[in-house]
């Protein structure tokens, strides 16, 4: 059974409009730093820049989480990507990977792509 990451217990604050992206980050980090897991978004609405993540990962919003994601592009980094065979630097997506093995979004809450 994998080991479950609860943003909370990383600084996550729900309906507070204060960022939840580093409680997310650093959620995302311990569990790859014990080779997996799953990160838990518990119900409420929490503000996020961009989301990268990292190999055996689970990203689960669990029913009346929502995931709100930034307006500021300030808060998606620049990373390389490829458009039709032509590198290029773009802004990351608001959940991003790269050359990533074993990840899932799961549940039922909502992503708010904005």
């Amino acid at each position: 059974m994998q080991q479950v990451y609860n943003i909370v217990d990383f600084g996550a604050q729900r309906d507070s409009g204060i960022p939840a992206t580093s409680a997310i980050k650093e959620a995302i980090t311990a569990a790859s730093l014990a080779g997996g897991g799953t990160v838990y978004i518990p119900a409420g609405r929490y503000l996020s820049g961009a989301i990268i993540l990292k190999s055996n990962i689970e990203l689960n919003l669990s029913p009346g989480a929502i995931l709100s994601f930034s307006t500021d592009p300030a808060d998606y980094p620049v990373v390389e990507s490829r458009w039709e065979g032509v590198r290029q630097h773009v802004y990351a997506s608001c959940i991003y990977g790269s050359d990533l093995v074993n990840i899932s979004i799961t549940g039922s809450g909502t992503l708010e792509g904005n």
